[in-house]
């Protein structure tokens, strides 16, 4: 919105509150006047319009000087795709009021106004759904984004940073499995944000779509879709958090729309819209390589890593189909560490539940003869299980050997004789019967720790793990 248009807004949204005061038009227009001298790099002007705001408590004024304020995070944020000059964010809102994004880079006072700037708003609900994305930033940078209304009231204030051309030990948390009618869930996520990522992944059951719901035969609506993604946001803990990780995502069934659901769904391609209006891929293909579904890859850190759609080309005789297994060989790489990640397990075939050695097993047997082509290095990553466990997968299975690492639940049902019931004769480690996440976290070059979290911080397993 440009400035003439603010201006011509002004006494309409004044009116709708109530505030028709001459005292507070004086104040949004000096607000008004700081911002546009602030995108300008006029500081010392931006100053001059700022600080008899704040001295009037004015919030956002007080923010953009660099002052703290206590903010409540009103909104949920996540934060998305991110490059060494540049990050994405969705931000949800309980709502129709016009919203404004700002980001501050620390230690400076000039500020930018987002490049993609988008409302996705469906089936007539209250509550909608920003996309925006800041290009052109310093790597590595520590920033900060405001989100103000047309009022120019502070609703918000998250931190955040870019990727740096050369990260020393990068940690990778790995999610899974997050029911949200829990209400004890705030310390297993106190946990994982005291970790510190550098990245999270969800993995899949990011949102459980069924939850509270009569269980249809054909899957689910996408108007009750679209209404559960949004629900999950305003309740999981980690959107509130005052300084974001980039999240990627990719679904399992509970958030694809049908329990244990495949290619047969009717509703699976609008159900693949609506999880990229929660989880977006909006930079280009040197950031993210869209594949078949919702499979994407990006290469980080000399890390190769290939979310996998497990759901959509699902039948009786493919688990990932041929499209996207062909995909697969096309995104691999012998330089990277290629981490090939899904919501289902690979080497699962000594349990009856759902994974792709299990239910798929010529095709299973398909993807490793295609990995073992190549000379490369792999690292497997599931979840699904409501239990987690370290896997070493013999060379006998993956030239080289391999490890797969599988993490769940974050918070869902739990059982503690799942090891015992299923032994596996891969199996490292493992723990059941409790909420946890896992950890990889870069050591020395070629080497990852790996660690399972229980809800208190303590450690469940952990193992270093040789990948050169």
């Amino acid at each position: 919105m440009t400035r003439l248009n603010r201006a011509l807004l002004l006494p309409l949204l004044l009116l709708a509150v109530g505030c028709t005061s001459f005292e507070h038009q004086k104040k949004l227009a000096g607000f008004d006047d700081a911002l546009e001298a602030l995108k300008a790099g006029k500081i010392e002007k931006a100053k001059a319009r700022l600080e008899p705001l704040c001295k009037k408590k004015h919030k956002a004024s007080c923010a953009l000087l660099g002052k703290k304020v206590e903010v409540q995070h009103r909104l949920p944020i996540m934060q998305g795709v991110t490059t060494i000059n540049a990050s994405q964010f969705v931000v949800a809102q309980e709502g129709k009021a016009p919203l404004r994004f700002l980001i501050r880079q620390k230690g400076q006072m000039k500020i930018s106004e987002p490049n993609i700037l988008k409302e996705v708003h469906r089936y007539k609900t209250s509550r909608r759904l920003w996309h925006i994305a800041f290009e052109d930033l310093k790597a590595g940078a520590s920033y900060k984004l405001f989100v103000t209304n047309e009022m120019g009231e502070l609703l918000d204030a998250r931190r955040f940073r870019l990727f740096h051309k050369k990260e020393e030990k990068p940690k990778v948390s790995l999610l899974s499995c997050m029911k949200d009618s829990y209400k004890d869930i705030k310390d297993i996520w106190s946990t994982l944000e005291k970790r510190k990522s550098t990245l999270i992944f969800m993995i899949g059951d990011n949102s459980y779509l069924d939850q509270g719901i009569k269980i249809r035969p054909n899957g689910m609506d996408p108007q009750t879709i679209w209404r559960r993604h949004m629900e999950t946001r305003f309740k999981l803990p980690i959107f509130r958090w005052e300084s974001l990780v980039p999240v990627y995502g990719v679904w399992d069934d509970h958030d694809y729309g049908k329990n244990n659901g495949g290619a047969e769904y009717s509703n699976k391609e609008i159900s693949a819209q609506i999880f990229r209006s929660f989880f977006p891929l909006y930079f280009s293909t040197e950031a993210v390589e869209k594949g078949p579904g919702v499979a994407f890859s990006f290469q980080w850190q000399k890390q190769n890593f290939l979310f996998l759609d497990n759901r959509s080309f699902r039948d009786k005789e493919h688990h990932l189909g041929e499209k996207q297994i062909k995909w697969v060989g096309e995104q691999l790489s012998e330089d990277h560490l290629n981490w090939l990640v899904s919501g289902d397990q690979f080497f699962g075939a000594y349990h009856s539940f759902e994974s792709f050695e299990g239910n798929h097993k010529k095709e299973f047997k398909d993807l490793l003869s295609l990995l073992n082509k190549k000379k490369a290095r792999y690292l497997f990553i599931s979840g699904d299980r409501h239990m987690s466990e370290l896997m070493k997968i013999p060379t006998t299975e993956v030239s080289g050997g391999s490890y797969e690492v599988t993490s769940s639940p974050v918070h869902s049902s739990v059982y503690e004789d799942a090891l015992e019931r299923d032994p596996n004769p891969h199996r490292i480690h493992g723990v059941d019967g409790t909420w946890n996440f896992v950890t990889l976290e870069a050591q020395k070059k070629g080497v990852w720790e790996v660690k399972s979290w229980g809800q208190k911080g303590n450690i469940l397993f952990q193992e270093k793990l040789n990948l050169k």
